[in-house]
């Protein structure tokens, strides 16, 4: 019962608690410089190839994403003449 109230005024009455726990590898998975095995510790995954399985694509993408907005900044940055 807590949880059902939680969720909907938080705004999410679909909300698993589930979900909380990927949502939170996720996040893990995309903090720079965070390694594997501590994201693993703090999962609770008795193997690091299930915390690469489930969350790795994640830190890929990121680390994608950040490399674009660098390039794109150091763009912007030679353009404006900013040292």
């Amino acid at each position: 019962k807590p949880w059902e109230t939680a969720r909907k005024a938080a705004g999410y009455p679909w909300l698993r608690v589930k979900d909380m726990r990927t949502a939170f590898g996720i996040r893990l998975s995309n903090t720079p410089g965070l390694e594997k095995h501590t994201i693993q510790t703090l999962l609770g995954h008795s193997r690091l190839s299930t915390t690469e399985r489930f969350y790795a694509f994640h830190s890929q993408r990121a680390a994608v994403q950040r490399g674009l907005r660098l390039i794109e900044g150091a763009r912007r940055n030679k353009e404006e003449g900013v040292a």
